[in-house]
């Protein structure tokens, strides 16, 4: 890995599971980190769905080894919704 490429600041979140005060879930996030990271697109598509065109990107987002994150499969929902870029 090249530490040059990583030009990008992320925040990583983490999903807080907490509820209000009538037992109802709610979606909020944590803060975990913020860190240098590359964020490479991999795939891309473009398509039209309801007479609209829709394009979807998926990226690999490559950080430096830390003990405080945890095996996970891939993102099922946006990029923007896990990561701050700045």
């Amino acid at each position: 890995m090249k530490p040059g490429k990583m030009r990008y600041r992320v925040t990583i979140l983490s999903r807080a599971d907490t509820q209000d005060e009538y037992g109802n879930a709610l979606d909020d996030w944590n803060e975990d980190f913020t860190c240098w990271a590359d964020i490479v697109p991999v795939t891309g598509r473009e398509y039209f769905s309801a007479e609209q065109s829709v394009s979807e990107t998926q990226y690999k987002v490559y950080i430096r080894y830390r003990d405080s994150i945890t095996i996970m499969g891939p993102l099922s929902r946006p990029l923007k919704k896990y990561l701050s870029v700045s």
